[in-house]
């Protein structure tokens, strides 16, 4: 294999949508300097597709005509003819299954990133499940969700999430606000996250808590409406905000005491986006026990875990938060430097290049 060669990753995607995956996929692609460099492939355009160009990442689209077209995979195997990677890095089950056909026919090492939830769900969970079944290492962006989908240890990786330095340079640390509590739940509002166990948590410490509480519910989805008529009383004292989307969480943080990321029984997160966010600004969290969460949260460190839909435990533990501050502060601080350290863009570079050598490696020793 030829330098050449070895200075080539082709990330393969099924979209460029605004998702967690494809905010990875960009930084990670962007981060690949020296003797590494990056190019993307998307089957979809989105909104990654403009950042990645303004970025100097070198972008192939190839959208999909109708359903079953196989004009797409072609194309990609074309580029893998001309660019001739030495490792394909695949962030989508359409594009793992259509990149691992070329890998083994080329010998090209393959790392199929198709792991990144915690837990196998719904009726289409066998297709991200059949596509960990494939390359010479497969990625998970947690510990939890290589476990869920069954990966052995001997071919499950973990590569976790980088924050963005931009967004972490916005996430200034500054003092926590005087006045009341403040508590804020960032997430998609769909029947996966529970809001209400966080409605009925505020209601309680609006009726016994010591001193004055705020919450703050930020997002959008299919469960909004329900959730501002079942907390109407709580907006009505004016305890309870629901401002729906929000354009940047970190603004609103700013404002806030402590981060709440409460999932419902039987549902997984990956690596959080919002409990990451909560981090960056210097938050404790309060989270649920499932998925990812605790490689984020360390109790007693960091945060705090509980059971799904424990009121009684997310109830006395933002009361302890409330009642001593300082400790809140500490937790938060302490979740700020891991953040910075454990989760920093440098550390996934430096972890996804070692993974690219093994599945170098791997692939190698096939021949």
């Amino acid at each position: 294999m030829s330098g050449d060669e070895r200075r080539n990753v082709l990330m393969v995607c099924d979209s460029l949508g605004g998702g967690g995956a494809e905010r990875q996929l960009a930084l990670l692609a962007a981060s690949l300097d020296g003797p590494w460099r990056a190019t993307v492939f998307s089957f979809g355009g989105g909104v990654y597709a403009d950042r990645l160009r303004n970025l100097g990442v070198p972008l192939v689209l190839a959208p999909r005509r109708f359903r079953f077209d196989p004009s797409p995979a072609l194309a990609l195997w074309r580029t893998m003819d001309e660019l001739r990677p030495a490792v394909v890095h695949s962030w989508g089950h359409m594009g793992c299954f259509a990149a691992d056909v070329h890998c083994r026919r080329r010998r090209i090492a393959h790392v199929a990133g198709v792991v990144r939830r915690g837990a196998v769900f719904s009726v289409r969970g066998w297709l991200p499940r059949a596509a960990s079944r494939l390359g010479d290492l497969v990625l998970g962006n947690s510990r939890a969700g290589l476990e869920a989908f069954g990966v052995p240890p001997s071919r499950g990786r973990v590569l976790h999430n980088g924050f963005d330095p931009a967004r972490l340079a916005r996430a200034a640390l500054t003092d926590p606000p005087d006045g009341p509590f403040h508590v804020v739940m960032a997430a998609t509002m769909d029947d996966r996250k529970d809001f209400a166990s966080f409605v009925a948590a505020v209601r309680r410490l609006r009726d016994k808590a010591p001193g004055p509480i705020r919450a703050s519910a930020l997002g959008a989805g299919p469960n909004l409406a329900a959730l501002r008529a079942a907390a109407a009383d709580l907006v009505a004292d004016g305890v309870l905000s629901l401002p729906g989307r929000v354009d940047e969480v970190l603004d609103h943080l700013r404002a806030a005491h402590a981060g709440v990321l409460l999932a419902a029984p039987g549902w997984g997160e990956g690596i959080s986006n919002s409990i990451m966010e909560y981090m960056v600004a210097g938050l404790p969290v309060v989270a649920t026990d499932s998925g990812g969460n605790p490689e984020l949260v360390r109790p007693d460190e960091t945060g705090y875990l509980i059971a799904p839909r424990d009121v009684d435990a997310l109830v006395e533990r933002l009361l302890l938060l409330m009642n001593d501050r300082s400790k809140a502060r500490a937790l938060g601080l302490a979740g700020r430097r891991r953040i910075e350290t454990d989760f920093s863009v440098a550390t996934m570079r430096a972890n996804a290049l070692a993974i690219y050598e093994e599945a170098i490696a791997r692939r190698a020793g096939r021949r």
